[in-house]
């Protein structure tokens, strides 16, 4: 799983980690609601492009405050394909989630539902070089997930 690489002075060697390894790290975290394991996996300048949100998220705060909103719901990712070329990782994704709280989510109110959503997307991760998360990139059909979520465009 891990592997001995040198450094450029070969005096000091570093541990790499299989970027795949991250973000599978990441996306159960992120299951779990365990923000500070998965913001321990972010780098400091982390980015985080969503098209259902009008503007990236940048840093480790905002992204603090971008999970506080995913508090009252239970999640589960599957993942349906992984791949990673380099430092980046392709993902097709299926999250079902049930939404335990009231809440908002891109500006629309979301209202409680026992009722499981599933919705289905692609992201791309960047792993950075120290082996953290330095940008993640959705691509998913918008009008579908908020009709999902019970939001009417």
């Amino acid at each position: 799983k891990e592997m001995k690489i040198q450094t450029e002075t070969k005096e000091e060697s570093m541990t790499m980690v299989k970027p795949e390894d991250v973000v599978r790290e990441y996306i159960d975290a992120k299951d779990r609601h365990d923000w500070d394991a998965l913001v321990k996996l972010l780098d400091p300048n982390y980015v985080s492009s969503d098209p259902s949100i009008p503007e990236p998220v940048k840093g480790i705060e905002p992204i603090r405050q971008y999970l506080d909103m995913l508090t009252g719901v239970d999640m589960k990712t599957r993942i349906i394909s992984m791949m990673s070329k380099g430092d980046t990782v392709a993902a097709e994704l299926e999250v079902t989630c049930i939404i335990k709280h009231k809440g908002e989510f891109a500006g629309h109110a979301i209202l409680p539902s026992d009722h499981p959503i599933k919705v289905t997307f692609a992201k791309f991760y960047r792993v950075n070089s120290k082996g953290l998360l330095a940008e993640e990139r959705e691509y998913s059909d918008t009008p579908t997930k908020m009709r999902a979520l019970g939001v009417s465009s």
